[in-house]
């Protein structure tokens, strides 16, 4: 968006990056300014998800959908990147400040955790999980291809 055309005029509509597929969540913009990151659910299929009532219960509900991944796109919307495809909800990705890592939630491993992947843009080489907030005790390093995951013993750290 550029700022100097969007300040005072409420006609002013932003470039569209995503795949105008399902829902999209949780965007930053990559230190280099010429991607972005977010999560989306267009794998799953054109249309959005049914969205519950968020407010059932009086409490704030935000839903998990399965087919949430995390993706880098150029600021054109050209998905450059996929980096998460694991079954299971992968959204609400943070930047790190530096840009080389990012937490996201998952349940991949059948319960809600945050996950760290680091070296980004090599994406795929180091990947540590999963930990509990707020107490980081229970870390494992863990292949990030899905397919050469396997299920680890977690080693207590202090």
């Amino acid at each position: 968006m550029k700022v100097s055309e969007a300040a005072g005029d409420s006609t002013y509509k932003p470039k569209t990056i995503s795949t105008l597929n399902g829902r999209t969540t949780c965007s930053f913009f990559m230190p280099d300014g010429k991607h972005i990151l977010y999560a989306s659910t267009h794998e799953g299929g054109e249309s959005c998800p049914h969205m519950p009532d968020l407010r059932a219960g009086g409490k704030y509900l935000w839903p998990i959908f399965e087919t949430y991944d995390i993706y880098i796109a150029d600021l054109k919307g050209n998905i450059t990147k996929q980096l998460t495809d694991a079954p299971g909800y992968d959204a609400e990705a943070v930047l790190s400040p530096k840009g080389d890592k990012i937490v996201f939630t998952s349940d991949r491993s059948g319960d809600l955790e945050l996950w760290i992947m680091g070296n980004l843009p090599l994406i795929w080489d180091t990947m540590a999980a999963p930990f509990s907030v707020p107490m980081a005790r229970n870390w494992y390093s863990a292949p990030a291809d899905p397919k050469l995951q396997k299920k680890l013993p977690n080693t207590k750290t202090t």
